[in-house]
């Protein structure tokens, strides 16, 4: 039984041309893009700093221990050889002496690092929760709809016999025409502007700290390595623990937040700048073209499978059954 009028395949390609004009038409290339943009940012969010807090925190702790170790072993700061030898005591013990401000300081901005850690990771593991939820409540009302042009190019290409069209599975596209709610979702990510806000202030007040030690430290650290009068002798020396410190304190200042901060930024921003009508419309505007292109569609594959040989007319021919 051939279908009346154009060949299948033709009238899949006209249908799937419609269905991205309206789709353009009522603007939801900013809808996609808005989706997108939001499974992104769950990721990125629930990432997080937690890596680089917890890098920090451990660079903290060795230079700690190293400060330590040089305090409880004085002689380690010294030079060795020579008449240098009769000096080492004295100025190991000036060393570890001045090296205890450093060490006090360095051991406080350890625990805030590990203070921060906690801090940050809880909300922001709440807000990635609350995203996770309100995608999921989007995804038959927006999500699905957004894609749907994508997801009917996809299954029409290739498809050039009634045979192919016959086996296209339109179930996919009618379920991106169930709708759903939209605004309660949407308002519930709004709701995260705030929490992002703070999360970006606690790591900015952490950041601040983290940059006013790797700005102080080193010459704190060259100046506690300065020998005092009368041992000028030692004066211009490189002592091994000295060369070792200020190493560390340049792997701290490796670790740099800012691109965490300004993603969070940038998301609260964005969520807080969301309209809900800039959503809605476009969805409400689409779904009302969209259901009758499908629908076309879906009888346009039926028919072709009818064609075919399938459904009550493969039945009926010879060798079918009834």
């Amino acid at each position: 039984m051939a279908i009346p009028g154009a060949n299948p395949a033709d009238a899949l390609k006209q249908i799937s041309t419609e269905l991205q004009e309206k789709f353009d038409e009522a603007g939801m290339g900013a809808v996609e893009d808005f989706v997108d943009k939001l499974d992104d940012l769950v990721d990125k969010i629930k990432k997080g700093p937690a890596e680089l807090v917890k890098s920090a925190e451990k660079k903290f702790a060795e230079l700690k221990d190293k400060l330590e170790k040089v305090a409880a072993d004085p002689s380690s700061a010294a030079p060795n050889g020579g008449a240098l030898a009769m000096c080492a005591a004295q100025y190991g013990k000036a060393v570890a002496t001045k090296l205890g401000d450093v060490a006090k300081n360095a051991s406080e901005l350890g625990a805030d690092m590990a203070k921060l850690a906690t801090d940050v990771t809880t909300p922001l593991k709440s807000v990635g929760d609350t995203l996770d939820g309100a995608l999921q409540k989007m995804e038959d009302s927006v999500k699905a709809l957004a894609k749907l042009p994508k997801l009917v190019s996809k299954e029409i290409e290739g498809k050039d016999s009634p045979d192919d069209v016959g086996n296209i599975n339109t179930g996919p596209m009618k379920k991106a025409l169930n709708g759903g709610d939209v605004e309660d979702p949407l308002n519930s990510i709004m709701a995260l502007a705030g929490e992002l806000t703070n999360v970006v202030e606690i790591i900015g007040r952490a950041v601040a700290a983290l940059d006013e030690f790797i700005g102080t430290a080193p010459s704190k650290i060259k100046g506690a390595f300065d020998p005092p009068f009368p041992l000028c002798c030692l004066s211009g020396m490189q002592p091994e623990a000295l060369k070792d410190l200020l190493n560390m304190i340049e792997q701290l200042a490796k670790i740099d937040l800012s691109p965490v901060m300004d993603t969070l930024r940038n998301a609260s921003e964005k969520i807080a700048g969301i309209k809900v009508d800039t959503i809605k419309t476009p969805v409400t505007t689409f779904l009302e073209s969209a259901k009758g292109l499908v629908d076309k569609l879906d009888k346009t594959v039926q028919a072709a499978k009818l064609s075919s040989g399938g459904g009550m007319m493969g039945k009926l021919a010879p060798g079918g059954t009834v």
